[in-house]
């Protein structure tokens, strides 16, 4: 294993398309020292010899941002285009709302879609009497790919 220019031998096990990503218990992580801080957001390795981010469920990495400024008008839905991460390129992917939608101006409906490039489209609903305007660039939901979410419901029946 490489990590930031380090050669650690071990062996692991890797999970493609994991959303979001899960460090799970081993000896591994036993043997390397390792502390979770979540207050500061960073992994430490063999006593602070290497510093990692934690990735968020709500990272960039994950999420899909709104592409141009918009105004919706009142009690409307609204189909608009997003930014989706390079990952996310030409895959079959699910849009969901983010974990605390309350903090967006519009409610965010969960949408199945096959992304042309870094291009998608998200239903938003705009629920009150006023206009809403979105800003270029808001975080309006997580992405994930049909593959990890078949692969979730495949071992939850196992």
């Amino acid at each position: 294993m490489n990590i930031q220019g380090l050669i650690i031998p071990s062996t692991l096990y890797v999970v493609n398309d994991l959303h979001p990503k899960l460090i799970l218990e081993n000896d591994w992580l036993k043997s390397s020292r390792r502390v979770i801080d979540y207050r500061t957001g960073i992994l430490s390795l063999f006593d602070e010899l290497i510093l990692c981010p934690l990735e968020g469920f709500n990272s960039m990495q994950n999420c899909v941002t709104l592409k141009q400024t918009v105004c919706l008008q009142p009690y409307s839905e609204s189909i608009l285009p997003v930014h989706v991460p390079h990952k996310y390129s030409n895959r079959s992917v699910l849009i969901e709302p983010l974990i605390n939608q309350s903090a967006l101006p519009v409610r965010v409906a969960e949408t199945l879609y096959s992304t042309k490039g870094r291009g998608g489209i998200l239903r938003v609903l705009n629920a009150t009497a006023e206009p809403v305007t979105v800003r270029r660039f808001t975080k309006l939901g997580t992405i994930s790919t049909l593959n990890c979410i078949n692969t979730a419901c495949m071992s939850k029946r196992n």
